[in-house]
């Protein structure tokens, strides 16, 4: 099954020297490391990548838990409170949650 999976309000790094990005993440879901990613940045500029090129990606999944991209694939965490202090360091703010229709089928895959 193939849906586009969007996640807002992100922290992408694609790069340890560099600053991070702020914005969206949108791909193809199933993903590999080959998989085109659109980030779309707070300044609405869109940039599309393989998704092995992101270092690091966090976003806030819902009020239980976050969701990390690293090494082309999706991990979540459930240490919300570390998050939010961690995000809000990196970010000046927390980050809002996201609501995914499809969230069900992200975790189980």
């Amino acid at each position: 099954m193939n849906k586009t999976a969007t996640f807002n309000d992100a922290i992408i790094f694609l790069s340890k020297d560099s600053d991070p990005l702020f914005g969206s993440i949108s791909y193809r879901n199933p993903a590999n490391q080959n998989s085109i990613v659109a980030i779309t940045s707070n300044t609405h500029k869109t940039v599309r990548l393989p998704l092995a090129k992101i270092v690091l990606a966090i976003f806030k999944l819902d009020s239980l838990r976050y969701g990390l991209i690293y090494h082309s694939r999706l991990y979540f965490d459930s240490d919300v409170s570390y998050w939010d202090k961690q995000t809000k360091l990196i970010a000046s703010h927390t980050l809002e949650a996201n609501f995914h229709p499809n969230l069900k089928e992200l975790i189980k895959n």
